[in-house]
């Protein structure tokens, strides 16, 4: 059944605000206007005051002074003692004037947002149902690390990850439970719609792709160890891709998770994962013929035969023939290079993360400058490598995020990333964050926290695309 909270909302905010502004109310018929409001799930935008990190605490995480960014309206000032501090522009030239400091960079306020939809499960009893949510995350907007919408699903469904199609026109949401995968009609920063979408045998929705033309999708269905296939104009299921391991032990499908697709090699690559109870771990992604959806092989990816590496993404090379695949238990980031001749991947092994004491390898993300990001649950960062030679990356640098670093954005101009910090809630992998690295100087500059203090643990983030998205509401 559809979910309408958002345009109820629009229409009981305006009628209330026309009854307001027209005069003619009674406080009994204003209650019980809020008291419909209420009743109907709707929330509005909700302020946690997030904020940029004081000047000293940037500085103690690594920040020189002229890198030290400022709360919005605030001006940079660096003492001629070296320390750096955030004032108002009336004390920036009072100071000046009293030969304090020197002014180094204003920050006025950006009045453009950067919205992104979170996931969120309910970690508190007032709040039942896990679901959906809008958030600014731009560190010099007035509304930074505001929910500007809330919007519940349903009791116990595990929102997990939002994906655009291949045009970005369209918005779907998988989930763990409930119905495992959900269209979202969201646009002008509005979520209209929350409608389910018919996935048959599918258990514990993850991870989607979008054949190029826009024709087709697919979920990987971790609990039911298949790939469905949807009409991407209709969201029919029209196809399963699945493979018994009793029948084939070389060529099946496990605990599928992580999909990326190279259509000009006419190759799907799809990871094995863990149960949907987190025992049984995999060592091996599936090689799948893209065109046909036929099962061909399985490919083992473990540094040590004794100790599972549960492949948990998989991302191709834009350019490259060549897929990168993140072993989620034992710390190892591969890249799989296809052989023209034998039409097969070659596995190799390119980092070890516990060299560095590094684990729970996670998200794959091609961001500023072309780089490889990897983040890293334990001790929580991410990795940035340089892919200049796309065969054999090379560690740049550590950046900064908390336990359960898990998926990555960047900003338009690459100023910034954002990083989701949790895993499913697992003690120590839970941080519930979102953290904000300042790419040019490579550190931690705020955390959003306060969504824990209303009950929601972020499963995941992506940015809203809105001028891609198909503009309708559910009266069109």
């Amino acid at each position: 059944m559809k979910s309408m909270f958002p345009l109820r909302m629009s229409k009981y905010a305006e009628f209330i605000g026309n009854t307001l502004n027209r005069g003619n109310f009674s406080p009994f018929l204003l209650f019980l206007l809020i008291i419909l409001v209420v009743s109907i799930g709707i929330a509005p935008t909700l302020s946690y005051a997030a904020s940029i990190d004081s000047p000293r605490k940037q500085m103690s995480n690594g920040s020189e002074p002229e890198e030290v960014i400022c709360n919005p309206d605030l001006t940079l000032m660096i003492r001629y003692s070296g320390e750096a501090a955030c004032v108002t522009s009336t004390t920036a030239e009072k100071l000046s004037e009293a030969n304090w400091g020197a002014t180094q960079k204003e920050f006025p306020v950006d009045s453009n947002q950067i919205t992104a939809l979170i996931n969120y499960r309910t970690i508190d009893e007032s709040r039942q149902k896990d679901g959906l949510a809008i958030m600014d995350l731009n560190p010099h907007s007035e509304t930074f690390g505001d929910i500007l919408q809330d919007a519940p699903v349903g009791e116990g469904v595990l929102m997990h990850h939002p994906f655009y199609n291949s045009d970005r026109s369209k918005i779907y949401n998988t989930a763990l439970m409930g119905e495992r995968l959900y269209q979202v009609n969201l646009h002008d920063n509005t979520i209209f719609d929350v409608s389910p979408i018919d996935t048959g045998s599918c258990v514990v929705g993850e991870d989607m792709i979008f054949s190029k033309d826009g024709e087709k999708f697919y979920l990987t269905c971790m609990g039911s160890d298949n790939i469905l296939v949807f009409d991407a104009k209709t969201n029919q299921l029209i196809d399963e891709i699945y493979a018994n391991q009793e029948e084939n032990s070389e060529a099946f499908t496990k605990y599928p998770h992580g999909i990326s697709a190279d259509e000009t090699i006419d190759r799907m690559i799809v990871t094995q994962t863990v149960s949907p109870a987190l025992d049984d771990p995999q060592s091996s992604v599936t090689i799948i013929e893209f065109s046909t959806g036929k099962v061909l092989s399985t490919l083992e990816l473990a540094k040590n035969p004794d100790t599972p590496s549960a492949p948990v993404e998989v991302l191709f090379h834009p350019q490259q023939r060549l897929a990168y695949v993140s072993g989620m238990l034992d710390g190892t980031i591969w890249v799989l290079v296809w052989d023209e001749q034998t039409e097969s991947f070659a596995p190799k092994l390119i980092d070890d993360g516990a060299e560095r004491e590094h684990s729970w390898p996670l998200d794959l993300n091609i961001g500023p400058k072309g780089n490889l990001f990897v983040s890293f649950a334990v001790p929580g960062v991410v990795n940035e490598y340089s892919l200049e030679n796309p065969e054999q990356p090379e560690l740049l640098r550590t950046l900064p995020a908390m336990p359960g670093a898990h998926h990555t954005l960047f900003s338009q101009d690459g100023q910034y990333m954002f990083v989701q910090n949790n895993l499913l809630n697992l003690d120590g992998l839970n941080s519930g964050t979102i953290s904000v690295v300042d790419l040019s100087s490579g550190n931690l500059i705020a955390t959003i926290d306060d969504t824990l203090k209303q009950g929601m643990m972020i499963e995941s983030i992506d940015f809203i695309y809105e001028e891609s998205l198909t503009k309708t509401t559910l009266g069109s």
